[in-house]
């Protein structure tokens, strides 16, 4: 079995295991959201926290009922629904996780979002069009690419000229220091099945090598504090960070 091949089948069977974990624990039938999200506010719930996330990625990526969009790595489709109803935007998601599109298409069904697509395909390699997307969108999902350039280029690919490259995402912000730092980093990886946790300024690299300019970046580690508040840690190598980056 590859190197690739053997990753993808570690991820997918995290997410089938931990599925009860994230129902009982994190998911939500309102928002769908299985992410960190954005604090306004601090009495907002987890589930207002995640809309606020939906509604800056709509705003960030100039998302109307023109637009196609790609969710790379859509999880049970949250952001997606939520995007395709607000805007009318024609809205792709994609997971390598089957189970993920069951619920996903169950849930756009259910609301009747009928401009919202779901489709099982890598992320690194789909069978998109080139320049077919206005805006590409990763939520917590573009850790899992290895090496990150392989996301960057075909996102780049599919992307129109002009198109937008959201990425909200954790890094780490300075290199590991001592060897229970080298372990946490080590177990983090192992258990959410990542390959590696980069620096912030090596992403910043790598994107800029993809060919893309780097419009804005935002450090949201602030703006989470429902999910701190749920989880009870906080990430301390790291930094939830969002990339605008705009295709030359």
């Amino acid at each position: 079995m590859k190197d690739t091949d053997k990753h993808k089948k570690e991820i997918i069977d995290y997410y089938n295991s931990s599925r009860w974990l994230y129902q009982y624990f994190w998911y939500s039938k309102s928002s769908l959201g299985l992410h960190f999200g954005i604090d306004e506010d601090e009495s907002e719930s987890i589930d207002q926290s995640i809309v606020n996330q939906y509604e800056l990625l709509i705003k960030s990526g100039r998302i109307n009922t023109n637009s196609k969009v790609l969710d790379a790595g859509c999880g049970v489709g949250g952001a997606e629904l939520y995007i395709a109803k607000q805007t009318g935007a024609q809205v792709y998601g994609i997971s390598i996780v089957d189970d993920q599109l069951i619920f996903a298409n169950k849930h756009k069904l259910a609301r009747g979002v009928n401009n919202a697509h779901f489709s099982n395909q890598d992320f690194t390699n789909t069978n998109f069009k080139t320049g077919y997307f206005d805006v590409v969108f990763g939520i917590e999902s573009v850790c899992y690419a290895y090496p990150k350039s392989a996301f960057l280029k075909e996102a780049y690919r599919i992307l129109k000229p002009g198109g937008i490259l959201i990425i909200i995402d954790g890094y780490k912000n300075r290199n590991t220091n001592s060897d229970l730092e080298l372990t946490i980093d080590k177990d983090f990886c192992h258990g959410w099945k990542l390959q590696e946790m980069i620096k912030i300024k090596d992403m910043q690299k790598e994107v800029k090598a993809g060919g893309f300019d780097i419009e804005q970046t935002e450090d949201l580690t602030p703006r989470i504090g429902q999910t701190l508040t749920r989880s009870g840690w906080l990430w301390r190598l790291g930094s939830l960070v969002q990339f605008l980056p705009g295709v030359k």
